[in-house]
């Protein structure tokens, strides 16, 4: 069974890769939308339409559209918004529709307040969607699939965002049938009767991602996998989903899930917190962790009845998407077998960082080097966790210096030759060895801790070194 696992992640993790780039048609027909409206964007469609082409974006802004686009065969549409457009369905119409045996590609793009099944996009039997790096928020209002409905296609969802997108059954997609691989993504506040985030009757891979703070009226507050579904989980975190009857996190009904070294805890439902199975079966794969016994994870390497599951909110930890954190003692941390994990997690940050490979979307990184940035004006350290040091503050090397800790707050100061006032202690390099420090994720401010499990769910963890 872990040679199937593996190969099956193998695919799932090459499917996503594809999806990263638009494909590339033999012939091709690119449109440039340099007005932002509707009428400028049919323009480009049609143009895209007649020979396969990407469509890309000189303006910025929200496009209203007034009646749904249709993707038709045989040439591949590519929709490349730059980060820098939103569709919008004005809660009137649906946005796309992928005809059979075509294929519509989408980067970059928000697409939001699409209506009715499929509120965004809905592909017949034999279409395929890939989506890269893009957002749904507030689409839906119908019977299936608030932000994709999946009648019979392939869908690729890689580094993007569902948000607040309702349906009857699956609030963000309806997989029923069809073939849906999930990675890198994000999924919150999304709602329905039955799969507030998915329901799959058919094939579905959910890879390094992340769902919560989802509800459904009835079953599956992440996901609801009946009847013929086969629902795969890799290295993924569902936490903080709620259903109003069973399966606060899953819901199997006659069907199978396989999950390996991924979080299902802290979701709610009076039957079944996190998993509920009827008639099915759920089959771990090992490395495992839950806050109860509801999901049968009783393979090699799992946690069940963990009592430090210890997790932070979902916020920007990095990454395109939103995650939740881990604390530096919750009992994710080390104790995944990386052999049923990802290579890298939702950030894209490499596995393992510690002994081994972290349960869970994310890997906490234990002991990294950022570095040091000291204010001009105040001796105060910052670590910026992307770019330079900003303006007013200046990069130092650790080597040889004194640096000033506030024995109250932990606060690390470097006075710039001053002794340190009290009730500030020095701490000279390398006499005093390395220095470890926790950096905000908000302020990058850096503190002095005795032990990096001290770390907050909202800090990472630095290491200063006592040697240059």
């Amino acid at each position: 069974m872990r040679e199937f696992w593996r190969g099956l992640l193998t695919l799932s993790l090459l499917a996503g890769m594809l999806a990263l780039s638009p494909s590339n048609p033999v012939t091709a027909d690119d449109s440039v939308v340099s007005t932002c409206d509707e009428a400028s964007f049919d323009a480009a469609l049609a143009t895209a339409l007649s020979g396969g082409g990407t469509i890309t974006f000189s303006c910025s802004g929200t496009i209203t559209f007034t009646s749904q686009k249709v993707i038709t065969a045989p040439n591949v549409v590519v929709i490349d918004g730059g980060g820098q457009i939103a569709f919008d369905g004005n809660d009137a119409t649906r946005l796309f529709v992928v005809n059979g045996n075509a294929t519509m590609e989408v980067h970059n793009l928000e697409l939001n307040n699409g209506s009715g099944d499929g509120g965004a996009v809905r592909i017949r039997s034999g279409a395929t969607l890939r989506v890269v790096n893009s957002s749904f928020d507030s689409n839906g209002g119908g019977f299936e699939g608030g932000a994709l409905d999946n009648d019979g296609g392939v869908i690729e969802v890689v580094d993007s965002t569902f948000s607040s997108n309702v349906a009857d059954n699956g609030g963000a997609i309806d997989n029923d049938p069809g073939t849906l691989t999930v990675t890198n993504s994000t999924f919150r506040n999304n709602s329905a009767d039955f799969g507030a985030v998915i329901y799959n009757d058919d094939s579905l891979t959910i890879v390094a991602s992340t769902i919560s703070g989802n509800n459904a009226g009835s079953s599956g507050g992440a996901v609801t996998n009946s009847r013929s579904g086969t629902l795969t989980i890799a290295a993924s975190t569902i936490s903080g989903n709620s259903a109003n009857s069973v399966g606060g996190g899953i819901r199997n009904f006659g069907s199978t899930t396989i999950i390996a070294s991924s979080i299902v805890a802290l979701n709610t439902a009076p039957t079944g917190a996190n998993c509920n199975n009827f008639d099915g079966s759920i089959i771990s794969q090992g490395s495992n962790l839950s806050d109860d016994d509801s999901c049968n994870f009783t393979a090699s390497d799992d946690i069940e009845n963990s009592a430090n599951v210890d997790l932070g909110p979902l916020q920007n930890n990095g990454g395109p998407t939103k995650t939740i954190l881990p604390s530096g003692t919750s009992d994710a941390v080390d104790n995944a077998d990386c052999s049923l994990s990802t290579s890298a997690d939702q950030r894209d940050i490499s596995r393992p960082q510690g002994a081994t490979c972290d349960i869970g979307a994310v890997e906490r990184v234990l002991g990294a080097t950022y570095t040091l940035c000291a204010s001009y004006y105040t001796g105060a350290v910052t670590s910026p966790l992307s770019g330079e040091c900003r303006n007013g503050t200046v990069e130092v090397t650790p080597f040889d210096k004194t640096f000033c800790i506030d024995v109250y707050t932990g606060k690390l100061l470097y006075q710039f030759g001053r002794p340190c006032n009290p009730p500030r202690v020095g701490h000279t390099m390398p006499d005093d060895g390395d220095l470890l420090t926790c950096v905000s994720l908000y302020t990058g401010a850096n503190r002095w801790v005795t032990s990096h499990s001290q770390c907050s769910a909202y800090e990472l963890p630095n290491t200063i070194p006592a040697t240059p």
